[in-house]
């Protein structure tokens, strides 16, 4: 029979629900939702422990690199951010070896690659900035700006 006196509490962001002593904040679970980078116009939760976010509804499982990097690049919606910045995201970048940049600059590629893949039923395109970094945009502004950059051709011929 249950007591009464101690309802269950169904905590936002949680699946199930958990019984918490007043006064007292219950254990996080890796089941819980957080809320993610503030986006305008998009609605965000993460789960740090299972690596996923949600985006207007849509879950995105993320292995723990596509999770860095892509809540890296939603802090900096619609900003580049840089090679060196994402790189250290993924793994040490203390090293200045050039060959093992060279291979952390692929694995970065690779990575983000994947990641667009995943992406795809969002609005969110990532983008590469030429010798600058990568950049986390709405699908819709990536094909303005495309089609913006053919009419600045056009004219310019």
């Amino acid at each position: 029979m249950r007591d009464e006196q101690r309802p269950d509490v169904l905590e936002p962001g949680r699946f199930g629900s958990r019984r918490c002593s007043p006064g007292r904040r219950p254990p996080r679970h890796a089941s819980e939702f957080l809320p993610g980078p503030v986006i305008a116009g998009y609605q965000t939760q993460r789960n740090e422990a299972n690596h996923t976010l949600v985006i207007n509804q849509r879950m995105i499982r993320c292995t723990p690199e596509e999770y860095r990097l892509l809540l890296r690049l939603m802090e900096e919606y619609e900003r580049p951010v840089g090679f060196d910045e994402l790189i250290a995201q993924c793994q040490d970048a203390s090293h200045t070896d050039r060959a093992f940049l060279r291979g952390a600059k692929r694995k970065l590629v690779r990575t983000l690659s994947d990641l667009r893949s995943k992406l795809w039923p969002t609005d969110f395109a990532i983008v590469q900035v030429m010798d600058v970094g990568y950049m986390l945009l709405p699908q819709s502004k990536l094909w303005s700006l495309r089609h913006a950059d053919r009419k600045e051709a056009a004219r310019s011929s």
